[in-house]
């Protein structure tokens, strides 16, 4: 699923915004192989490298072994160098194929999926697929037709799928769904006030020259549809029969993204007193009580018990007992993530459209 930078031509093909669980989940499982996609998407981060990382061998796993000759097992890299397929492109044709690719409940498409795979048309007659690669348009079509022939494939499959699926809900419902549904919302206003396609992805990486070419090819019938995904990293294109689709990020509802980051300021703000500061690095040396903080740093108790409050309630450090002594410790695991929160924050991803082009086959 390539994405190519540049800008476009007038058309007149139909134009539509859905949402797609199909989109979503590729969107998850991709992720689960590409390390960049989870540190830019701090749902994604928590998902896979704080809540679940077994998950991550478990998806990496998912083709190993079944990907065509002249491509290392697993890895997408044939022998020559050149990269292939880290997608999970066989999900969205799998989808398209039953009807089912703008379902935006994944229970529907997940429950239909075992079957879908056994249907599914494995042919280049049948997904010629012309925006890809050579190499990932082999893939593709090979991982179908290991889908359709082989009840253990599907059922392995299917089963990583729904694991995914499984751990991505509860953020799905808390963020996903609201962030999804008010990008729909607003893309369908826009459209409805004559923008084009090329309006409704404004924002995203531009799709180019290669977007023009698979619009201009469409039937008459044929849908432009744009699908505003959470677990996004940027954007996809796909052309597929009868439809070309444009895989936007959904960005996080402005209320949400500000409950979620008033955690973070609360931590920023405990720590940007410069009496705080010090006791963490005190107490990241060794453990020590507030009487013995209050003689290290020659202030009253009371004002360092009132700094150690700020810094508890902040979650930055606790109080574990030893014998009679109650000792004030930092919780490094919270401030590795307040390290790692604040690089996702202040590391920015290059500006839209100055975005480097992806290799061949790569989507961003």
């Amino acid at each position: 699923m390539p994405i190519l930078e540049g800008p476009g031509r007038p058309t007149e093909q139909t134009v539509i915004v859905r949402p797609s669980a199909a989109i979503e989940l590729e969107w998850l499982l991709h992720s689960a192989v590409r390390e960049e996609f989870r540190a830019d998407h701090p749902a994604l981060h928590a998902l896979f490298d704080e809540d679940r990382p077994d998950l991550l061998g478990v998806v990496a796993a998912t083709w190993a072994g079944e990907d065509p000759a002249g491509v290392e097992p697993g890895s997408g890299e044939p022998a020559g160098g050149e990269r292939g397929l880290v997608a999970f492109t066989e999900l969205v044709l799998v989808a398209h194929h039953g009807g089912l690719l703008f379902e935006a409940d994944a229970s529907v498409l997940l429950d239909a999926l075992p079957d879908l795979c056994a249907s599914v048309p494995t042919g280049p007659e049948d997904w010629p697929l012309v925006a890809e690669t050579d190499l990932d348009r082999r893939i593709a079509l090979h991982r179908l037709t290991r889908l359709r022939r082989s009840a253990e494939v599907r059922r392995r499959f299917v089963d990583v799928v729904r694991r995914v699926w499984e751990a991505a809900s509860a953020s799905w419902e808390r963020e996903g769904r609201p962030a999804v549904a008010e990008a729909v919302t607003a893309k369908e206003a826009m459209l409805s006030k004559g923008a084009s396609w090329r309006d409704l992805v404004k924002g995203s990486p531009h799709f180019g020259e290669n977007a023009e070419r698979v619009v201009a090819a469409l039937p008459p019938g044929g849908e432009i549809a744009v699908v505003p995904a959470y677990f996004a990293h940027v954007g996809l294109l796909y052309d597929l029969p009868g439809c070309v689709l444009l895989g936007i990020r959904a960005e996080e509802p402005g209320p949400a993204a500000r409950e979620r980051s008033e955690g973070l300021a609360r931590r920023l703000r405990a720590i940007s007193d410069p009496t705080r500061l010090a006791i963490v690095d005190s107490l990241r040396a060794r453990p020590l009580t507030v009487t013995e903080l209050a003689q290290r740093f020659g202030v009253a108790q009371p004002t360092i018990s009132n700094h150690v409050k700020l810094l508890r309630d902040a979650g930055l450090v606790a109080e574990v007992r030893d014998g009679t002594r109650r000792n004030l410790v930092v919780d490094r695991d919270v401030g590795r993530m307040l390290v790692d929160d604040v690089a996702r924050v202040l590391d920015a991803a290059p500006p839209q459209g100055a975005v480097p082009p992806p290799a061949p086959g790569e989507p961003q």
